[in-house]
């Protein structure tokens, strides 16, 4: 193999902190202060050293093919650890001890996976491991279908016993999205295999990619059979994070001028939710959607709505990396109108938090909306036969109107009524931008009940069983047993 190399940013310094937090309450009343930074060549034989001490002990693939007990292999693999910490993008997790000493909490090996890349091992221990590991990752190409030369990988990430249960590890993981985006990868894929990290990537927004159980495994090569292994965890997860919006944009920005003296970002409502356990009620305030939030309100959409919105979720576009990339995308355009909604809470801590949004943007009689992926190419195709059934530029008299790419409040803020007044700000920004009308189209039972308390009315219905008459394409099976009809709804202003 030979050392790939990324070019940092002009001025990026290195090493470089990502992040500096505290860790719990101590027995003693005290918390530890952690930073996380690039891992120098300082520390690479403390690394070393304790992924084969300590990580091989642990990791299910080393541990049931017992390649910790043979000093052939582990010699190997510190030589590969050796060889992907000299490319200088892996993470460190640091602290200092009660005399100021800088002790080593946690890291992880991060290097870059290219297309022509191949590992060769020369003891059997070692070749058995990185031959289910490229079974798995080849079973789809990631090269292909993010369309990308290159992505960031990792070859294990370990915190150290005496300093577990803190949360590094998911701290380590957060931050190497950070490092990622950084450094221009489009995406990262990384072997989980075992239940635990396998927890901690969900959690991180690591989405499934390739899942194999190991009992599977078993029967495809004889060198994947890992006795003992299904007792610990069952399945070999091959999981990914997109770092960017992956894509060519077909569509070109819509503008609105604003009323002259319209602040922007403008707050359109405050008010109280309902009464709480503890006697007290969460302020919420409604205003415009800024840049700042962009990034959380798209990893929302795609890690919550397109698993809830009954179009995506029963033409599980959700479980398509290529088709949410793609949905990714033109959400990050629309918000780029910077016309959307956004619905905004404290904690008690008085920080800001996210509660509920609405993507919205200007629709244009010539707009044209292209897909790449065939499942996102389906759910538009159906979204402009039923538009198109009735012509709202003509019998309304308006060359634009507002439209919406989904409402979506997060699960802990439901109950709260939050869906139904940012649908009744729409109406207010709708009037203050000067549209005569809004239409969209309401895809479930829910939605649909809150547009018509907000006002709106039906323009099309078209029944699920009769759009799957229509076209192939349009039949999403189960569908009908969580809403029966398509609705594509309007008010006028």
């Amino acid at each position: 193999m030979e050392n790939q190399t990324i070019q940092r940013p002009a001025g990026c310094e290195y090493p470089k902190i990502y992040r500096e937090f505290e860790g719990k309450l101590l027995k003693d009343g005290k918390r530890r202060k952690y930073w996380i930074q690039d891992l120098t060549e300082e520390y690479f034989e403390e690394v070393v050293k304790g992924y084969t001490e300590g990580f091989m002990l642990d990791e299910p693939l080393c541990k049931y093919s017992k390649c910790a007990n043979d000093p052939a292999c582990v010699a190997e693999w510190a030589k590969f650890w050796t060889f992907f910490l000299n490319e200088k993008i892996s993470l460190i997790c640091l602290t200092k001890d009660d005399e100021g000493k800088t002790r080593i909490a946690g890291y992880n090996c991060l290097h870059v996976a290219h297309n022509v890349e191949e590992h060769e091992a020369e003891t059997e221990g070692a070749r058995k491991v990185l031959k289910v590991l490229q079974y798995v990752c080849d079973q789809r190409n990631a090269f292909e279908e993010f369309k990308m030369d290159k992505y960031l990988s990792a070859m294990g990430l370990y915190v150290l016993p005496e300093f577990r249960g803190e949360g590094l590890g998911q701290v380590i993981l957060d931050t190497r999205q950070d490092l990622g985006k950084l450094l221009g990868f489009k995406a990262s894929l990384t072997a989980y295999t075992s239940f635990i990290s396998q927890k901690q990537a969900y959690r991180a927004g690591f989405k499934e990619y390739v899942t194999i159980s190991y009992a599977d495994l078993a029967k495809v090569d004889k060198d994947f059979l890992f006795p003992g292994i299904e007792e610990h965890t069952k399945d070999f997860k091959y999981m990914y994070m997109l770092l960017v919006q992956i894509g060519p944009i077909e569509m070109e920005h819509q503008t609105i001028q604003r009323p002259a003296g319209t602040e922007y970002p403008k707050i359109y409502k405050e008010f109280e939710g309902k009464l709480l356990r503890n006697g007290k009620r969460q302020k919420y305030w409604i205003q415009d959607l800024t840049e700042e939030y962009f990034e959380e309100v798209v990893k929302g959409y795609t890690e919550g709505f397109l698993y809830d919105e009954p179009l995506c979720k029963y033409s599980k576009c959700a479980n398509d990396p290529a088709c949410v990339a793609e949905w990714a995308k033109f959400w990050m355009l629309f918000l780029s109108e910077k016309m959307s909604l956004i619905c905004l809470a404290k904690d008690d801590e008085g920080k800001i938090r996210i509660a509920g949004y609405n993507c919205l943007h200007v629709a244009h009689k010539m707009a044209d909306f292209k897909a790449e992926t065939e499942t996102a190419r389906k759910l538009l195709n159906m979204l402009k036969y039923v538009s198109d059934q009735r012509d709202a530029y003509e019998e309304f008299k308006m060359d634009k109107y507002l439209s919406a790419m989904g409402l979506y409040v997060l699960p802990e803020f439901r109950g709260e009524g939050l869906g139904q007044i940012i649908l009744d700000t729409r109406q207010y920004l709708g009037k203050l931008l000067g549209f005569k009308a809004s239409l969209t189209a309401y895809t479930s039972c829910i939605s649909q009940k809150q547009a018509y308390r907000a006002g709106f009315k039906d323009y099309v219905t078209i029944s699920y069983d009769d759009l799957a008459k229509v076209n192939k394409d349009y039949a999403l099976p189960g569908i009908e047993e969580h809403t029966k009809e398509f609705k594509y709804m309007y008010m006028l202003y």
